[in-house]
Formats: C-alpha cells, sequence, structure tokens
C-alpha cells in the first residue's frame, strides 16, 4: 500500500523529467512557446497529478473492502506486475532507441560519457534503473500471490522489507539518484569556489570554453554561452540601437529564442538601457553601460554551469593536460 501512496506523486516528476527529451528534440518554436505558457504548467502539475492520484487512490480503496486478504493481495499483486512490466518495457525500448540514435557517440566518447557527460541531468541512469526495479517488484509479486508465502513473509518481515526497497527503488528514479549525486558533488566541493573575473580568465582558453559550451548545450543552459560570446564579440566602445534590439530580441523577451534567466531588476535595467538609446542622438549607448547591466548576473549563470562541469572526467582530463604543458613550459 505504500507503494500505491507513492507512485500518484512520483508519476508526474517522472513525466517532467523526461519530457525534456520529447522537448529538446522539437523545432516547432509555437508548440514550445505554448508548452511554456503558465496554464499548461499548471494543468500539468495540479490537474494532471490529481487524476491520476484520483485513479491510484481509487485503485487502494478497492484493496481496502475487498472481500478477503487473499483477494487483496491477488488483486495489487496482479496491479504491481502490470505497472512495473509496462514501466520496464517503455524504459528498456526508450534507452535503447537512444543508444541505437547515438551509437557513434558511445564508440567515441565510451558509455561513461553518454550516461554522465552527455546527460547531465542522469535520465538515462534513471531510465535504466527502472527496468532493473522490475527485480524487486517480482520478488514483491511473488510472495504476495503465492497462497501462504505472504502470511510466512508477513510473519517473518520479508514482505516489509521488499516493500521498503521497491518504493525507494521508486524514489531515486523520480528524482533521488539525480538530487543524491548533486548534494555529494555539493559536500566534496563546497571549498572549490572560483570568483567571475577567474571564470573569464579560465574562459580564455579555448578548449576549455568549447567544452563548456557543449557541456551547457546538453544542460539546455546554452543561452547563457551565446550571449557571453556575443558580448565578447563586440569591439567596439559603442553599440547601437540594432544590437540592442537584437538582444533584447534574441535574449531578454519572455519566450525568446536564448532567453535567459535573469532577475527582474537586470531586466528593468536593460529596458531602462534600451530606452535610453532610443532617446538619444545618435542612437547608441556605450558598451560599458550594456556590460555593466547584464555581465554580472551572465557570469553569475555560467559559474553555476561550470561548477557542475568541474565534476566530470573531461574537465578534469582537460586540467591535467594543461597542467601537464605548463610544467614542461609549453603554455
Amino acid at each position: 500500500m505504500v507503494f500505491l501512496d507513492l507512485f500518484p506523486v512520483s508519476s508526474p516528476l517522472l513525466l517532467l523529467e523526461k519530457s525534456i527529451f520529447i522537448i529538446s528534440q522539437s523545432r516547432n518554436k509555437k508548440l514550445l512557446k505554448i508548452l511554456a505558457t503558465n496554464r499548461i504548467g499548471l494543468f500539468i502539475t495540479g490537474v494532471f497529478s490529481f487524476i491520476v492520484s484520483l485513479c491510484f487512490s481509487l485503485i487502494g480503496v478497492y484493496i481496502f473492502y475487498a472481500n478477503s486478504i487473499e483477494e487483496s493481495n491477488t488483486f495489487r499483486a496482479i496491479f504491481l506486475f502490470i505497472i512495473f512490466v509496462l514501466g520496464s518495457v517503455l524504459a528498456l525500448i526508450t534507452i535503447s532507441l537512444d543508444m541505437v540514435a547515438n551509437r557513434k557517440k558511445i564508440r567515441q566518447k565510451g558509455f561513461v560519457s553518454f550516461l554522465l557527460f552527455d546527460d547531465p541531468f542522469y535520465a538515462r541512469i534513471d531510465l535504466i534503473s527502472i527496468t532493473l526495479t522490475i527485480i524487486v517488484a517480482l520478488l514483491v509479486v511473488i510472495g504476495n500471490a503465492i497462497p501462504g508465502l505472504s502470511d510466512v513473509a508477513a510473519k517473518g518481515g520479508a514482505g516489509a522489507i521488499l516493500n521498503t526497497v521497491l518504493c525507494f527503488c521508486c524514489v531515486m528514479f523520480c528524482g533521488g539518484t539525480t538530487l543524491t549525486i548533486e548534494i555529494v558533488k555539493k559536500l566534496r566541493n563546497r571549498n572549490e569556489k572560483k570568483t567571475c573575473s577567474e571564470l573569464e580568465d579560465l574562459l580564455a582558453e579555448n578548449d576549455l570554453f568549447l567544452l563548456l559550451r557543449e557541456y551547457a548545450s546538453k544542460e539546455f543552459s546554452i543561452e547563457n554561452i551565446e550571449l557571453f560570446s556575443l558580448l565578447k564579440s563586440i569591439k567596439s566602445e559603442m553599440v547601437s540601437l540594432s544590437q540592442l534590439e537584437a538582444i533584447e530580441k534574441d535574449f531578454i523577451a519572455n519566450f525568446s529564442k536564448y532567453e535567459i534567466d535573469l532577475p527582474s531588476v537586470t531586466k528593468n535595467n536593460f529596458y531602462r538601457l534600451l530606452e535610453e538609446c532610443k532617446s538619444s542622438n545618435p542612437q547608441q549607448v556605450s558598451t560599458k553601460k550594456l556590460t555593466d547591466v547584464l555581465w554580472n548576473e551572465l557570469m553569475t549563470n555560467i559559474l553555476d554551469t561550470f561548477g557542475r562541469l568541474e565534476q566530470t572526467s573531461q574537465y578534469k582530463e582537460w586540467l591535467s593536460i594543461k597542467t601537464m604543458q605548463e610544467k614542461r613550459g609549453l603554455k
């Protein structure tokens, strides 16, 4: 019964997590804008979650009012079997198709890179772990379905232990794995913090910049790198109105192509700068004013992504090569 209470809560979270694969492959901007609206978000997290919870609650009510314990155990066994078999089959098909689609990348960079560097959200690990839970689920089903065995398991505590393990597995593949990994990373690197100026110096290394760009694209934070590159490419002391409008269209406006996660204060300051540029003659403002408005928040965003990149084997490999080159006087 504990599992029946957990599944309605965890299933919408799993749905939201896995939907990122579908969204990332879509080229329909109009569809993405619709999916990003408040109404759709409220429907998925509120209405849809309530409907799923209601369905599973009705199943729990049926089990509670069953005519006998044997009937209740049999129904629960069948229900668990269907849920886990379907979930495991879908997860296995998904990860198999994903591996086939990325077979060249796996051959070139290895399976570990495919699981970790290429997927910073660890969704592939979750999909694989779903297929493993079928083993525990089958043990629970067998224990509940065989007459007399469920009573023995209940007296010995084995049934309770298996149900607890099963619930733990569900929690892990519904975000628990990602949360655990991130907590461990945070604790291991709590004293290793770089400043924005140190990061800016590091990104002068082209190899590292390309590595960060690739990682950011996997983490869906490429917009910060795009704006960083754009601001770095401005060599003149003044920026024109057309340049500011292009930045506003691509990075600042709601639902823009590369919308940056910026505080409202920063956005308001940018729009004030845009109005200042429109009212000036000629329609220009200093590049310094633009960087003063955007730079600190932008570098904070990039620093957040870079902190996670530092934990990857790819970054550690780059750092070891760079250290070796410096010792040999090559750089």
